[in-house]
């Protein structure tokens, strides 16, 4: 019983001592990364936001200039799996801090090889009389501008023509990297995403009978991106301060954070969401039964008149290890929806189910008492009130955050570029549309042609 203090004690310090080196290691990355600095404007940019977004949408970007810098801070890093890729983390450096590092670099070099010269002065006469003498010849061997000494063959010194060649390889290895550094930094994609632009607004709107989530897209350059494709995923977080903790070392940890993808209708992302961004582009998500806007919805919704819950009948139903499918699918005849609780047979839609229950029940030739008793229980399709409260109750009791990203190839460079963008429920206008943004007019050449008047692009209108 005695030993139980000693060997808690042990414990504690042990992971003291694990949690303070793992902290020491972060903030040697986060320095070397400049992901300190990164992190500050982060804190600037979310000072007036009264919940954090898990991506800036305030021209926030990070080391490459990609644009929708995630407000994720990563801790407990092994430092040595870093170090084992070093090219990568010398790309990851900031464009500042890698110039210091290469300066001081070579300015070591410099110094090193000055004292070697220095001390082969006199057998090889080399005329240095003072370090600085050595120093200056150090930096001519390095940098190829010419000898100034008397005895180019250094009087048969074959130590000191291994050092001059040692000390012209390094030169070559240096010049080297810095350019293919400097170069890959900056033809990195991140900067092009500046120009493939999001709406401010995203807009909830009734299409026919269904909801629908809304995003404008387009690209402001001649030369748009090739290959485009866009994705879209969804982040909850409780929004009370009331739900589950867990305390670890350092900070507490929400126990039910969520991100999952939404399907999108338009671009059909089982044809890879393919986009072309000449043009304002709208991206569509229906909101159905298994948008997690309103997935919840199923057991009100599908509870029959005499409300007893028909869930059996529904098919696909949203589960964490099942990949989210789509109501168009159903609409198109390539996926069930609903299935027969008597004899198995599958439908696309609730409306197919209640035909053949009916048929068999009523209409039929024979009277099936089994089907007759599933009438009162068919489930049915909700309406477009209970709808758009339950997406309104989603949005009232926790944070949702829509984060939409579009990747591409810019053409001129052939690099990937990624743009992302973030909505929350403070970014989406219920029942509106966006502004008409593409005229009719002459091009340049004075042939006829299209305009997009960007002036517009973020405008939104009432329905």
């Amino acid at each position: 019983m005695a030993a139980e203090p000693l060997m808690r004690s042990i414990t504690q310090s042990s992971v003291g001592s694990t949690w303070r080196r793992s902290s020491a290691a972060d903030s040697i990355l986060n320095i070397v990364l400049g992901e300190s600095s990164l992190t500050r404007s982060i804190k600037k940019e979310n000072n007036a936001q009264s919940y954090m977004r898990l991506v800036n949408r305030n021209g926030v970007t990070d080391t490459f200039g990609l644009r929708g810098a995630a407000n994720v801070r990563r801790i407990n890093r092994n430092i040595a799996l870093f170090t084992a890729d070093p090219y990568h983390m010398l790309l990851e450096v900031p464009l500042h801090r890698f110039l210091a590092i290469f300066v001081s670099i070579y300015l070591l070099t410099y110094a090193v090889f000055a004292a070697m010269y220095w001390a082969a002065c006199g057998p090889c006469d080399m005329e240095c009389t003072t370090y600085w003498d050595a120093l200056f010849l150090s930096v001519e061997t390095m940098t190829t501008i010419g000898y100034g000494v008397p005895d180019p063959t250094f009087k048969s010194c074959t130590w000191i023509v291994v050092v001059i060649v040692t000390q012209c390889m390094l030169a070559i290895l240096y010049d080297a990297t810095l350019l293919g550094i400097i170069y890959q930094k900056v033809s990195a994609g991140g900067k092009r995403s500046s120009t493939v632009l999001f709406s401010d607004k995203a807009v909830i709107n009734l299409v026919g009978e269904e909801h629908c989530f809304m995003v404008q897209i387009c690209d402001m350059r001649t030369k748009t991106l090739l290959e485009c494709h866009v994705r879209c995923y969804i982040y909850t977080r409780p929004s009370s301060a009331e739900g589950p903790k867990e305390e670890t070392g350092f900070a507490t940890r929400s126990c039910h954070l969520g991100l999952c993808p939404l399907r999108l209708d338009d671009p059909d992302d089982a044809l890879g969401a393919m986009v072309l961004l000449t043009l304002p582009t709208a991206v569509v998500h229906r909101i159905d039964r298994w948008s997690p806007f309103c997935g919840a919805l199923i057991g009100g919704a599908a509870s029959s008149e005499d409300g007893t819950q028909s869930t059996s009948m529904l098919l696909g139903e949203p589960s964490p290890v099942v990949p989210p499918q789509r109501s168009s699918e159903c609409d198109a005849g390539v996926r069930y929806g609903v299935a027969c609780d008597v004899c198995g047979e599958c439908f696309q839609r609730v409306e197919q189910l209640r035909r053949h229950v009916e048929y068999l029940a009523v209409t039929g030739p024979d009277s099936d008492p089994r089907h007759a008793a599933l009438l009162g229980r068919l489930p049915r399709e909700p309406t477009v009130d209970e709808v758009r409260a339950q997406i309104q109750r989603f949005f009232d009791t926790q944070y949702v955050e829509v984060i939409c990203v579009i990747d591409g190839i810019d053409p001129l460079t052939s690099c990937n570029v990624q743009a992302r963008q973030s909505y929350t429920a403070e970014d989406i206008v219920w029942d509106a549309s966006f502004a008409d943004c593409i005229y009719e007019a002459k091009l340049q050449d004075g042939k006829p042609g299209l305009c997009v008047d960007f002036s517009r692009f973020h405008d939104v209108v009432q329905d």
